[in-house]
């Protein structure tokens, strides 16, 4: 395998800026002279070593991976971006050249674990929501099963995930929201990752509530409620919030309806206070939907 000498010399520049001498970080991790030939890329080192010489800099490795790839982001956090971009903006054309490009770097078409043929599935899903035929069975099945027998997910399932709820059952639905909680749980600590989750969450909540799945919705809600998951970041909490208000509306809970409503008004008022006007019109829009039912 060849010698990829951007990782040392990443490493040179990043201590460099911040005017860290070879001596201070070298210290009692490698010696000077073999973090000397690193740097300059000659030899490579050990992962362990790596780590420990990113802490010592105060850097943590995803900054460093971004560098070492000069500035740009892994290529699946690229390909979701796109195509969340494409789906906002409606552009069917550049959804159909995402699942083309994705199709084109499969390496194993008969592998389920195969992440450029998870994508094309992803991408036709995303097409579906414009103008395209809805994707198969099978590979809805195709990713249900690579999410089920990962046991880890990382930003990559949530991301997988986000763009196939429409296509599960109840049960299914369900068991997603539960396994976010079990197999995503450490790695809910990285922001990230904590809004990936939460929109997940909340978005089969509006599904549990357009679909006047009740009982359903309320084990969500307590369990939201629970792992303070919505708490951390504010858009979150305000969706949290409206959709809370949405599902006492179904029930007609009073006087929890008037008590949720009112909450519900604070947020939106909060929202256009900060110029959050297009988030807050959204919001109320999907109240709107959900409530009026099919």
């Amino acid at each position: 395998m060849a010698l990829d000498s951007r990782y040392g010399i990443v490493v040179r520049e990043m201590r460099q800026d911040r005017n860290l001498t070879i001596n201070y970080v070298a210290s009692g991790i490698m010696s000077v002279s073999g973090l000397s030939r690193f740097e300059r890329g000659e030899v490579m080192t050990t992962l362990e070593n790596l780590v420990k010489l990113l802490n010592r800099m105060n850097i943590n490795m995803t900054e460093y991976l971004y560098r070492v790839n000069r500035h740009l982001w892994p290529p699946s956090i690229v390909f979701f971006r796109e195509l969340t971009n494409a789906l906002r903006a409606g552009n069917s054309a550049r959804i159909k050249e995402l699942a083309q490009s994705e199709k084109e770097k499969i390496v194993a078409a008969d592998d389920p674990n195969d992440q450029y043929r998870l994508n094309t599935v992803v991408a036709a899903a995303a097409l579906a929501i414009l103008d395209g035929p809805d994707p198969s069975s099978d590979d809805i099945k195709l990713v249900t099963d690579y999410l089920f027998n990962t046991e880890d997910w990382l930003q990559y399932e949530l991301h997988l995930v986000g763009f196939i709820l429409t296509y599960l059952d109840t049960k299914q639905l369900m068991r997603i929201s539960q396994s976010i909680f079990r197999r995503a749980s450490e790695y809910l600590k990285m922001v990230d990752n904590a809004q990936s989750a939460a929109e997940v969450e909340l978005n089969i909540l509006a599904l549990l509530l357009h679909k006047r799945l009740l009982d359903e919705a309320e084990i969500l809600i307590r369990r939201l409620d629970e792992s303070r998951l919505t708490t951390r970041i504010s858009s979150e909490l305000f969706n949290f919030s409206s959709l809370v208000a949405v599902y006492h509306q179904l029930r007609q809970s009073n006087p929890s309806i008037t008590d949720a409503n009112k909450e519900f008004a604070a947020d939106d008022a909060v929202m256009r206070s900060h110029n959050l006007v297009g988030d807050a019109d959204g919001l109320k829009h999907q109240r709107e939907i959900i409530i009026a039912g099919d």
